[in-house]
């Protein structure tokens, strides 16, 4: 959505040497996207779920254009770490997790996992803006409660962390 001023940014920041790192969720036209990785040292990639019709429920948009960005970083060699916000009985499923694992296993070898387990940290911003926070009887998600989520994604050969 800032394309441009993160184009910007980016450039500056390499100019001067300072390593960047670009947070995204992967919905970007791929021409951009090209563009941005020019200036890229790393990409942190979100990945929340893998079922389209449910991926299109939840966020608003259709999945494929964000995996296939996801292979277009990877083949443009930028390394990549996906990071995986698991929302407990939303997008935790083993079905799920097993598809997320399966998908980041078939990018490349030596591709990384981060699971961020569900936290409330946010709510009191969505308070401060009066806007309603839809997860708000959700608990947080331990560590612990990521265990088996790991173990699934490492059973793909994936280096995987949970990331609190």
């Amino acid at each position: 959505m800032q394309a441009a001023f993160v184009l910007s940014l980016l450039r500056s920041c390499k100019r001067r040497g300072v390593h960047t790192v670009l947070d995204t969720a992967g919905y970007a036209s791929p021409d951009i996207l090209k563009d941005v990785l020019k200036y890229v040292d790393l990409v942190l990639f979100d990945i929340k779920i893998m079922k389209p019709t449910e991926h299109r429920k939840l966020t608003g948009v259709w999945e494929q254009l964000i995996l296939d960005n996801a292979r277009a970083i990877v083949a443009e060699g930028t390394p990549l770490i996906i990071r995986v916000p698991l929302i407990p009985g939303v997008n935790d499923s083993g079905e799920n997790i097993r598809a997320i694992g399966s998908f980041a296993a078939s990018l490349k070898d030596g591709i990384e996992v981060n699971l961020l387990p569900y936290h409330r940290f946010g709510m009191s911003k969505y308070d401060s803006l009066d806007r309603e926070y839809d997860l708000r009887s959700l608990p947080s998600l331990t560590a612990a409660e990521c265990e088996t989520p790991r173990e699934i994604i490492q059973s793909f050969g994936l280096k995987c962390e949970v990331v609190v």
